[in-house]
């Protein structure tokens, strides 16, 4: 069996191109080890691939099998970062999770997308297998969860590739083999203090033998019926929700909800709270969003990792909790260089600007990130908070309008307005309302390569850029 045909087909299929940057995790077993060997036979680039190890410290040996990855990586010539996870902080997962593997699980992943972000990788590939698949829809079952958890592992979500989610894990213990490479044998994975452990060496042989069929492909034909199913119900939810995805407005409209039959309400409410939070949210926190959100008071929700649900204007916004009070933007602008980062820690956020080019046409980055045509920016940009009198000319309009009214219009609320930084060029010409909207003169035409400038806004408690600059003046002084 040609595994690197296969990964390589595989990848592409999922919508991966032989020239993207690839961060793939390795933990040194058959799996992705022979995920590792498949994908640098197939992309002929090792330039293209970064391998992360994240050694989780919970037993003897995690270091040698850390040690064997990077003596793998260096033979093949593909570049490593390795990290190790602080006890203490495992330990606050394990209790805020229910258990130590879920604590594990959440923070190996933050551990890829953080060092996905550095090294600028487009991807990121697991050697998750149809053993694996299997595993998870028998897990799930025993856990009692919603159906649609029966979907099991998907082989994309998001930037996450699983190239090898059909195929069995025979196939990856062949193929190190047949590379003469002894892959790390992990003791936990027959430790059945770990419910895996426990369903994987005594609970499916026992189906097998009892039911004498094959369990395995039985389960994964559900897992995949439950993703026709979801499949099916995400389009409905979107065809009735219409307006701009959630990913790039930040709200969802309170109509809308009311608008679903209850089974979509919750569906909402999960996935917009999954987005958000960046984390599953229990049960009971989403009953609770659902109640506050259709008793359809004004107010406020409080939510895990000082976050709050706030409804205000018939919108539902989740946003992290501050003291607005001591939390303010200076009203003097701060010249952000292009490129260049600027940190300002009164208003804690961060924002960066670099050279760029628009590479898809008709499709423009939202949110909190956006792209400004290089023409309408001359030296700096400068940043500010909103002033008095300040005017906007809004996407799409020929015509000025008050940003007052504007930030109005958009149900913004009145104790997040002060908060919004708003970024200026050279001119003095208001170029994009931060995280809202761009000027239609800041606006690019649509052209594959077009020139432009790249603004994303982020929060300082993800890590400070290397300028910093601390707003130390009163809120009231316009300096």
């Amino acid at each position: 069996m040609d595994l690197s045909r296969i990964v390589k087909e595989k990848l592409i299929s999922l919508g991966a191109g032989p020239e993207d940057a690839y961060l793939v995790a390795v933990s040194g077993g058959a799996d992705s080890t022979a995920l590792l060997l498949a994908m640098q036979a197939a992309l002929r680039r090792s330039e293209d691939l970064t391998v992360a190890h994240l050694d989780h410290g919970v037993r003897p040996g995690s270091r040698q099998d850390l040690e064997r990855v990077v003596e793998l990586c260096n033979k093949l010539g593909v570049r490593v970062i390795t990290d190790q996870l602080d006890p203490e902080q495992l330990d606050a997962q394990r209790r805020k999770f229910g258990s130590l593997e879920a604590g594990m699980r959440s923070l190996r992943y933050r551990f890829f997308f953080e060092t996905a972000e550095k090294r600028n990788s487009k991807w990121i590939v697991t050697g998750h297998t149809a053993d694996d698949q299997t595993e998870t829809v028998l897990f799930r079952i025993s856990r009692g969860m919603d159906w649609r958890s029966f979907e099991g592992i998907p082989e994309r979500r998001g930037m996450i590739l699983r190239p090898l989610i059909d195929m069995p894990r025979s196939v990856t213990r062949s193929f190190c083999r047949t590379m003469g490479i002894n892959p790390v044998m992990d003791p936990s994975n027959y430790d059945e203090t770990y419910a895996r452990s426990r369903i994987r060496n005594r609970i499916l042989p026992g189906l097998v033998t009892t039911f004498n069929s094959d369990v395995s492909d039985l389960l994964r034909r559900m897992g995949r019926t439950a993703r026709r199913l979801s499949s099916a119900e995400e389009n409905l939810l979107y065809t009735v929700m219409p307006g701009p995805g959630l990913e790039c407005s930040g709200f969802v409209e309170r109509n809308h909800v009311l608008a679903l039959p209850d089974v979509l309400q919750r569906r909402v409410i999960v996935d917009y709270l999954v987005q958000m939070l960046r984390e599953y949210p229990s049960r009971s926190l989403v009953d609770n969003a659902l109640e506050f959100i259709l008793a359809g008071k004004n107010g406020q929700l409080s939510l895990p990792g000082n976050m709050i649900l706030t409804l205000s204007y018939g919108l539902v916004h989740v946003r992290r909790e501050v003291d607005v009070s001591g939390c303010y933007l200076p009203s003097r602008g701060l010249e952000l260089k292009i490129p260049g980062s600027l940190a300002i820690s009164s208003a804690g956020i961060a924002i960066t600007a670099r050279e760029s080019t628009l590479t898809v046409p008709g499709s423009y980055p939202c949110g909190k990130t956006a792209l400004l045509s290089k023409k309408s920016v001359t030296g700096s940009l400068w940043v500010r908070k909103r002033l008095s009198g300040d005017r906007f000319m809004p996407i799409g309009m020929e015509r000025d309008k008050k940003l007052k009214d504007f930030l109005v219009d958009r149900k913004v609320p009145r104790a997040t307005r002060d908060l919004i930084p708003v970024v200026l060029n050279g001119k003095g010409d208001i170029v994009w309302v931060g995280g809202i909207e761009i000027s239609q003169r800041a606006a690019l035409e649509g052209v594959e390569g077009e020139e432009a400038i790249e603004i994303r806004i982020e929060d300082l408690s993800s890590g400070d850029p290397p300028a910093r600059i601390d707003c130390d003046r009163n809120p009231g002084d316009t300096g």
